[in-house]
């Protein structure tokens, strides 16, 4: 099977702001935050209609002081297929700022690593998907992965994943390439965030191939088919790396000359593309790449600390 077979879009080119808090708040019109399972509604016309009476609720939350909800920040859900549906927000989870950075100070405190960053809660029945499929709770108690002969891989955890997708802001049926893509995490994460969104993970370890199929197909096979897992060398499938409009770099996985050598593929890509890398920079200098450094951000990992990830954009029209 065939990375073009994806047949991924030419990427989003319309300048988008990195700001994480904006982002995150725009992305609850994009992301699933209703039932996965919810049935979709009638077209554009009641997906109107459902917006503009929840901009008649927020006006008249202005004026009458409210205890804070999570529903609160909602203004938007989709079924699998894309399609806008009454959101059901009986059961949302409640991640918390720590289970998306860990920091040192209290429970109430703040510092530089977590001032200003956003907690993206998404449908319990969506992360129990998850959970379902990679056997792997959002708690710090689990163990990274090892890869044989080298320090372990560190994955991020679930509620990582989902603020670093808002952070990404993607439009339903975006597509996302994922480079050393290790267990698959972030690709099953994708595929039941981002409405109709495809995912390709790459890995050249077959062990780790084999525990990525083996999750993948214990999700539903709607969801299923919209990845598509390749076993063997990164830069088998370069000339196909453009087709993205996200792509991820587990850059921890990765020599000095194999990052080299990505950053120099990526600068082919698209313009508008987004690329994020996990663990440590793509490029000393990114201005002279081709490749435009949005922000740098920490992110909690699968067994304890954190991890930089460095956002960049393709500039271009």
């Amino acid at each position: 099977m065939q990375f073009h077979q994806l047949q991924i879009p030419t990427p989003c080119t319309s300048k988008r702001s990195m700001d994480e808090e904006q982002l995150c708040l725009r992305l609850h019109k994009r992301l699933r935050i209703g039932s996965p399972r919810a049935h979709s509604c009638n077209g554009y016309s009641q997906a109107n209609s459902f917006l503009q009476q929840l901009h008649a609720e927020q006006m008249a939350r202005r004026h009458t002081p409210l205890a804070y909800t999570d529903t609160s920040m909602a203004t938007q859900a989709f079924t699998a297929n894309g399609n806008a549906t009454v959101p059901d927000f009986g059961a949302m989870t409640r991640f918390a700022l720590s289970d998306v950075v860990q920091c040192s100070h209290a429970a109430q405190g703040r510092c530089l690593q977590c001032t200003g960053r956003l907690v993206q809660n998404v449908p319990l029945q969506l992360y129990s998907d998850w959970c379902g499929a990679f056997s792997s709770p959002a708690s710090s108690s689990t163990t990274p992965l090892r890869l044989q002969g080298t320090n372990p891989v560190r994955e991020l955890t679930f509620p990582s994943l989902a603020a670093l997708i808002a952070c990404l802001s993607p439009e339903p049926g975006e597509r996302l390439l994922h480079l050393s893509s290790g267990s698959a995490r972030a690709v099953g994460a994708w595929v039941l965030l981002v409405p109709r969104g495809m995912a390709c993970g790459v890995e050249s370890n077959r062990t780790l191939h084999e525990s990525a199929t083996a999750s993948i197909e214990r999700m539903e096979d709607e969801v299923k088919q919209r990845v598509l897992l390749h076993q063997g060398s990164l830069f088998e499938m370069e000339s196909e790396w453009p087709q993205a409009s996200v792509i991820l770099v587990s850059g921890e996985a990765l020599d000095d000359v194999r990052v080299e050598k990505v950053a120099n593929g990526l600068e082919r890509t698209q313009p508008g593309t987004r690329i994020a890398s996990i663990g440590r920079p793509l490029v000393a200098d990114a201005s002279r790449s081709g490749l435009h450094l949005i922000r740098q951000v920490l992110y909690r990992t699968v067994g304890s600390g954190n991890t930089p990830v460095f956002i960049y954009r393709k500039p271009g029209l």
